[in-house]
């Protein structure tokens, strides 16, 4: 699969941009889910019948936990068949359980009551828990309004309880809800585990040896990002042994995991500096770098002193050093140099922020980010932006990145297991050809046409013929071609070796132009130009004139180039008739043979393809048996196979006698038998790649659809755009269509003729933000194809729309990205919607008992229902 991880002379060189793997940007969405997770119990578990997305975990941990929850009662969350799924307790110790909460899940994401409990509309979950509530239990007491001890009132007070309890314990809470899956204090061995984690977990899995040697090693790395690693650099049964018995592994894979570990640390650190965390040693070090470099811009030193160094003694009177006490934990206290007095602040990582402002006068604080002494966020925030400079980037920690569900298209997520598994396994050829397609030496094809390609050539095509006829090597892009617009007398004589006639000689009105050298040599000039004899003269990048440059050789040597002409035959060259030209159709094909194949499936998962409850079952999906018959078999000859007897034909639309490329439409030989056809239409505004049509009429009247107009404009070649738009709007009624057969190998004709679009566009100057947007499909198929690759730049663009079922997803999620620079993040975080497997959110409701439903008593033999 190709190089999995940079080396290690460019992992010190460090990354360009910041651009974050698949599983950098899953830890941190899980970060985002479970700081909104508790800002939701913060801010708003208040309200009635407010429960956060997700968080009946969250819930039950923090509701164990609270003073007034008795150490030997536990919560015990079960399935319809009575089978525990996870257990909830103050402590780590089962044996101390007397009484037992039984919540009951259903298979309908919602609660069973127990036989004869009502419930009401109100509070559904938080009632069956009272209802199970020992007699003795002060839960939810300590009210001080009307009604206070009734169940509803208890309620109302515990919301308040387990608000307060969530703010106070926010770091606590947020490192259990990072835990690995499965991960419970009876698992744990440690003597004062998380308590907010379940005391039991039924979702914990087995995992291999090698992963659990590999985390026991690293026991601060996310089992996840290790067990990521071992996926896509699977180890042989060889080379697992010899790890398991002496700790050697490739040194492939050491790599790898060093650049993996290395992007984890740093994104830990930030997203430490960012919020209040549990005390991490890579913060703690970005923190003391970053303090220290602020301080700087003051002249102010910063002195920390960690267990065992000896005490800080002042140079002198003068000494302004900041001195902080640290005990190791992440607890920090301030001291005076003047009289060595000790201020201690609350425990916890605001405490290093407290004890350096606690140390600086009010107008100083403002270098820090700080708006007051107690100003904590305003420092994380400063010294943040800081950590994300030096790190080139990082995800923008005032836009969170999660999207929403909701965006997840309705047929993606109903779509059967046999689809979704063959959407899985195209996906992962797709992302192998595209792999297959990386050429870090090779530009690809598209990339001739832009502008700086073009530049390029013209700047080293004149580079190499001055420095043959004059013997000096010059940059074209720095030499000012200066010209002067002038009307004069037709009857002027020329000298081509005149060196410049200013204004003064000629009787005449004139403009000033200026241009570089190779800007000007993209534009030509024309033979009959005689203000370019007359005017022209060139400067250096200090505006002094190049006297060998004259008016008379630069004319000549610009016709001579003819960059215009001989460019696209270069490109033809490069691109079609040379081996590097033969390398691109090869993987060009290759990659839009499997991105048909997959877009091909989300078509028939999408119902784009026509249906007929008339038609017997084996003629469904009849366009999608098309595609795959031209996809199995290219070429059209014998060996492609036949769909209901019929030959398969592919063809290229042309509108007007101007082909269109890349659109093709399949069908059968002989349309006089079956009149349907299948259109292709790669990246088409919509997303939709197929389109099924019963007739060619229907066929006809989709091309004159206003919202396809641009579309299909544009995949014309550009001398050719005008007279496209004209028949499919003014002209309509003169709209010539026709078929051109492809009985040639397909994919590689969509090459040749993208090739042809390429060098006819040669002179075009600009680029949409459609186009810009979509320069992120590589991120995109790294993410949902889960590879690591960590080399740049993107080589192959992709010939075709990026996923009918990510276009879908994007539509929703380019509203939520409201500055393009964060663009790329969230194409990424589409593609993450899919490759997730996403689940909706649990819901509250607690439904009757039901005899039939449940296989054993609902009420465990311990619980005492008041």
């Amino acid at each position: 699969m190709g190089k999995l991880a940079r080396s290690n002379e460019q992992k010190t060189l460090g990354p360009d941009r910041f651009s974050p793997s698949t599983v950098a940007v899953r830890e941190h969405r899980a970060r985002e889910r479970a700081d909104r997770m508790i800002d939701q119990f913060v801010e708003r578990f208040t309200e009635k019948n407010f429960f956060p997305d997700d968080g009946e975990s969250a819930l039950f941990a923090l509701l164990v936990q609270l003073p007034e929850w008795p150490s030997e009662l536990m919560i015990s969350v079960q399935n319809e068949n009575g089978e525990d799924l996870a257990l909830y307790l103050k402590g780590n110790d089962q044996s101390v359980v007397e009484n037992t909460v039984v919540l009951m899940h259903g298979g309908d994401d919602a609660y069973v009551a127990p036989d004869g409990v009502s419930i009401s509309d109100d509070e559904p979950l938080l009632t069956l828990v009272f209802s199970q509530l020992p007699v003795s239990s002060t839960l939810g007491m300590g009210g001080n309004f009307p009604g206070s001890n009734s169940t509803a009132g208890r309620i109302v007070t515990l919301r308040e309880q387990i608000t307060g309890l969530a703010r106070e314990q926010r770091p606590l809470l947020f490192t259990a809800l990072l835990a690995d899956e499965g991960t419970s204090k009876s698992l744990l061995n440690v003597s004062l585990p998380n308590p907010f984690l379940p005391l039991w977990d039924r979702r914990d899995i087995e995992i291999s040896p090698v992963l659990g040697w590999l985390g026991a090693l690293n026991p601060q790395v996310p089992v996840s990002r290790l067990e990521e690693l071992l996926g896509r650099m699977p180890l042989t049964e060889e080379q697992q042994i010899d790890f398991l018995k002496n700790d050697v592994l490739p040194v492939e894979f050491v790599e790898a995991m060093e650049i993996s570990l290395d992007e984890w640390t740093r994104s830990t650190a930030i997203d430490g500096l960012s919020r209040t965390r549990m005390f991490n040693q890579y913060t703690d070090e970005l923190a003391r770098t970053g303090a220290r470099a602020l301080l700087a811009a003051s002249e102010q030193n910063l002195v920390i002193l960690d267990p065992g160094m000896s005490k800080y003694e002042p140079s002198g009177p003068d000494d302004t050093s900041i001195v902080l006490l640290h005990d190791g934990s992440g607890n920090y206290s301030a001291q005076d140099t003047s009289n060595g007095e000790i201020t201690e602040f609350k425990d916890g990582t605001d405490s290093f922020y407290l004890a350096i402002s606690s140390q600086f006068k009010a107008e100083d604080r403002l270098s820090l980010g700080m708006q007051f002494e107690q100003d904590v966020a305003g420092f994380r925030k400063a010294l943040t932006q800081h950590a994300i400079e030096e790190n080139r980037g990082w995800f923008d920690p005032e836009k969170p990145t999660g999207i929403e569900k909701g965006f997840l298209p309705e047929w993606f997520a109903s779509a059967s297991d046999d689809d979704k598994y063959a959407w899985k396994i195209a996906v992962q050829d797709y992302s192998q050809a595209v792999l297959e397609a990386q050429a870090p030496d090779l530009l690809e094809p598209s990339r001739y046409g832009e502008p700086d390609q073009l530049r390029n050539y013209a700047r080293e095509k004149l580079q190499k013929r001055i420095l043959l006829d004059h013997g000096v090597e010059v940059n074209p892009d720095e030499i000012s071609i200066l010209t002067v617009s002038i009307e004069i007398d037709p009857g002027f004589i020329l000298d081509l070796d005149y060196e410049f006639a200013g204004p003064s000689e000629v009787e005449a009105s004139y403009e000033t132009q200026q241009r570089s050298l190779t800007d000007l040599s993209l534009e030509n000039i024309a033979v009959t130009d005689l203000n370019f004899f007359l005017t022209s003269r060139a400067l250096d990048a200090q505006g002094r004139l190049i006297g060998f440059l004259k008016a008379g050789y630069l004319f000549s040597l610009i016709r001579d180039l003819n960059i215009g002409e001989n460019y696209p035959r270069f490109l033809r060259n490069v691109l079609s008739t040379s081996s590097t030209g033969a390398w691109h159709r090869q993987r060009y094909a290759r990659v839009m043979h499997t991105q048909m194949r997959l877009d091909g499936i989300e078509a028939k998962m999408a119902g784009d393809f026509l249906g007929d409850g008339s038609l017997p079952p084996e003629l469904a999906n009849r366009g999608h048996k098309w595609l795959t018959a031209v996809l199995d078999h290219p070429v059209d000859d014998d060996d492609r196979a036949t769909v209901e007897g019929h030959r398969i034909k592919v063809s290229q639309l042309s509108i007007s006698d101007v082909p269109l490329s890349g659109v093709l439409v399949i069908g059968v030989a002989a349309r006089s038998s079956v009149g349907a056809l299948v259109m292709f239409t790669p990246q088409a505004p919509d997303g939709q790649c197929f389109r099924e049509m019963s007739s060619l009429t229907e066929f006809q009247q989709l091309l004159l659809e206003p919202a396809l107009l641009d579309y299909l404009v544009g995949r014309a070649a550009l001398a050719s755009q005008a007279d496209v738009r004209r028949v499919l709007t003014a002209g309509r009624d003169a709209l010539f269509m026709e078929l051109l057969p492809r009985s040639e190998n397909f994919l590689e004709a969509v090459y040749d003729s993208e090739v042809e679009r390429v060098i006819s566009a040669v002179d075009e100057r600009t680029t949409s933000t459609w186009e810009t947007n979509w320069e992120s499909a590589w991120e995109i198929i790294k993410t949902v194809g889960d590879i690591i690759l960590t080399f740049a730049p993107f080589k192959v663009q992709l010939p075709i729309a990026a996923l009918r079922s990510f276009y879908a997803i994007w539509q929703g999620v380019a509203k939520a990205a409201s500055e393009q620079g964060t663009a790329p993040l969230y194409f990424v975080q589409a593609a993450l919607l899919l490759a997730d497997g996403l689940t909706l959110p649990k819901g509250r409701r607690v439904k009757p008992y039901s005899p039939a439903a449940v296989g054993r008593p609902v009420l465990n033999p311990k619980t005492a229902v008041s």
